[in-house]
């Protein structure tokens, strides 16, 4: 009689608080009635996502509180950033470096694939080379620094021996070689794109190059000339420090990088880290992020370019296939590629990436990047619904060129497309992928096609190693909050795009490639610019370019 009342009054309970953790005479009654154990079972599972939610918030609060690893302390750069303010106030002459500037964007060093020294005209490198030697271009450094060329004569490696020689070096890596600009794109240009103009009204200097990247070949010089006028021509910074400008970047790099790269590595000279071109200091990464985030490459997509072939019988137009021409084989294939799952996943450096930018961020995208793991599915699909993001967790390709046809109505025997393909480490071999999608799709298994998958014959440039976060990576944060304060996070990612940093990967020279160009990008507007129309660089963020070189030389014990 006893227990039965007791039982009443646990069940009575209950009904007034159906919210409540179940007691262990209630979990004894789950092992009755089905709509008994379904409850418990919810219940259960309520309790566990509790649980995980309290844990996940816990860990946030202790990563919010002791890994703010996109900010460097003011403690950690104050007295370099006061060394750099000196420096600058000093000499540091605004007007004259811009001016600088503009004369080597003024020179038409496109590259171009057609040509044995893959330029258009190589006499626009050598006068560049030339200016650059000259009174009015960096006349201090010219005298100061070791300057060798090879490739013809094209490329160029500059040594400023430090003065502690058991040091290994810093490789600063640029080139000088820009893309063309189009005849029909000129006329939509506010200056000539080849003039390096200088807007007063703006603070603009337009001209190719000026993103993408004599930037970051003259700003380094502009540094090394500014701190031989401060400190005299005899100063050394402690740590060697090379600089290795390639002429064909734009199409390969494959004869000024290479050989630059090759030269290194016979002389066994392994650089500490190695600073390319690559991120930028952006807004508007993530929603809700306020601040500017200066993105830091530490590891570079693989890139491979497909040439594909569909062939079948030709005829007259008008007495077609019912299996349709092989310009519709080829759009089925296209198709077929299109809706082929990719590889994606949250993993470095994407994740280190999340991991640095989360604690920044406001609620609930903070709580969710804070826990990949849990919500990694649901990161996957937002992630998605953005271009620039949906190419961080994955491979990409794009179809660029078609060619097929000779008439109106003549039914071609072959069409070939051409795809560039990014890849990283989930997806290492774009043709095994595409062939992959062939064999598993019925409809392109038609006898009456034949289809031919090959890379360019350029090969295929495998996607890089992740280069090492630490006290280096740590150091680049510092050069960075000296240029541009300490409201600017900066944070790991992987570079969508390819650099020269490859070929000194591939030869062996250096661990640790960061590619980062000090470049302010106000969003995607300015990103836009690059390779396009009204290419140009503030004025102010070319001295901020300046203050950041400074910082890496003068801090580099």
């Amino acid at each position: 009689m006893k227990a039965t009342c007791a039982r009443k009054a646990r069940a009575s309970r209950a009904e007034r608080n159906p919210g409540a953790v179940p007691s262990a005479g209630m979990a004894r009654n789950c092992s009755g009635k089905k709509g008994s154990l379904q409850y418990c079972l919810s219940r259960l599972a309520m309790v566990l996502l509790i649980a995980t939610i309290v844990f996940a918030l816990l860990s946030l609060r202790r990563r919010t509180d002791s890994r703010q690893k996109a900010l460097v302390p003011e403690e950690e750069f104050l007295d370099l950033r006061h060394k750099i303010d000196q420096i600058m106030n000093k000499r540091f002459d605004k007007s004259a470096a811009i001016n600088r500037l503009g004369r080597i964007l003024s020179f038409k060093t496109v590259s171009s694939r057609e040509n044995p020294d893959h330029l258009e005209n190589r006499s626009s490198v050598d006068s560049l080379l030339q200016f650059l030697r000259s009174e009015d271009g960096f006349p201090l450094g010219s005298r100061r620094l070791k300057w060798e060329l090879f490739s013809s004569n094209l490329s160029l490696l500059l040594t400023w021996e430090g003065s502690n020689q058991k040091l290994d070096p810093i490789l600063l890596i640029s080139h000088l070689d820009v893309v063309p600009v189009a005849t029909k794109e000129r006329s939509s240009w506010d200056y000539d794109p080849f003039g390096g103009i200088y807007d007063n009204a703006s603070g603009y200097l337009y001209g190719r190059g000026a993103l993408d990247t004599k930037s970051t070949a003259a700003g380094p010089l502009e540094a090394i000339e500014l701190l031989l006028r401060v400190f005299g021509t005899n100063y050394r910074p402690m740590r060697t420090i090379i600089l290795a400008f390639g002429h064909d970047e734009e199409v390969g790099g494959s004869l000024g990088a290479a050989k630059l790269a090759q030269t290194l590595k016979a002389r066994n000279i392994n650089p500490k880290f190695c600073l390319d071109e690559g991120g930028s200091v952006t807004r508007g990464i993530l929603p809700g992020l306020k601040q500017p985030v200066a993105l830091i490459g530490v590891s570079e997509k693989g890139w491979c370019a497909l040439n594909i072939t569909v062939s079948s019988h030709g005829g007259h137009s008008s007495v077609p296939s019912k299996y349709g021409t092989v310009v519709d084989h080829a759009s089925r294939l296209i198709l077929a590629i299109r809706k082929a799952k990719l590889p994606q996943n949250i993993d470095p450096p994407v994740s280190d990436l999340l991991e640095y930018l989360a604690p920044h961020l406001p609620q609930p995208v903070r709580f969710l990047l804070s826990n990949k793991k849990i919500f990694s599915g649901l990161l996957q699909l937002l992630a998605r619904q953005r271009d620039e993001l949906a190419a961080q967790i994955g491979p990409t390709f794009a179809t660029t060129m078609i060619h097929g046809g000779v008439a109106l109505n003549v039914i071609p025997d072959s069409v070939a497309f051409i795809q560039s393909w990014r890849t990283n480490k989930n997806l290492m071999n774009a043709t095994h992928f595409v062939e992959r999608v062939i064999q598993q799709t019925p409809s392109l298994l038609n006898k009456l096609f034949r289809i031919d998958v090959r890379d360019m014959g350029e090969g295929c440039t495998p996607p890089s190693p992740i280069s090492k976060l630490d006290a280096y990576f740590r150091k680049v944060q510092r050069y960075i909050s000296v240029a541009y304060g300490t409201e600017t996070l900066s944070a790991p990612f992987e570079w969508l795009g390819g650099t020269d940093s490859k070929w000194y990967i591939h030869y062996g020279v250096g661990e640790r490639h960061y590619r980062f160009g000090p470049i302010f990008l106000d969003g995607n507007a300015d990103f836009q610019r690059i390779h396009s129309t009204n290419e140009r660089l503030h004025i102010d963020t070319y001295e901020k370019m300046v203050r950041f070189y400074l910082a890496l030389m003068v801090d580099s014990e």
